[in-house]
């Protein structure tokens, strides 16, 4: 299986600062190419590295749960070179 793309990311609202929670469109290519959304959560924290939470939208297929450490590994690169930007904006009164 390859990951071929990760688009339409939005940023859904978090209570917690040090959490971010996006959702995105994944496209990838097994035999065939599909595209499906994933929820994921991107936790900075103060020792170590940020870690990234996957949440399935879709029942995912074997092959991709074989992958979801290359998947997290792609998010982590995507949100240090900046491509992962936050399009929420709270409302403040």
């Amino acid at each position: 299986m390859e990951i071929l793309k990760i688009d339409d990311i939005t940023e859904v609202p978090s209570d917690i600062h040090y959490i971010k929670k996006f959702i995105a469109r994944i496209k990838v290519r097994d035999f065939l190419e599909y595209e499906f959304y994933l929820g994921f959560s991107i936790e900075y924290r103060a020792v170590g590295g940020p870690e990234v939470i996957l949440k399935f939208i879709d029942k995912p297929s074997d092959s991709l749960l074989a992958h979801a450490e290359e998947l997290k590994a792609l998010i982590i690169e995507l949100d240090r070179k900046g491509k992962i930007k936050s399009t929420y904006e709270p409302l403040v009164p």
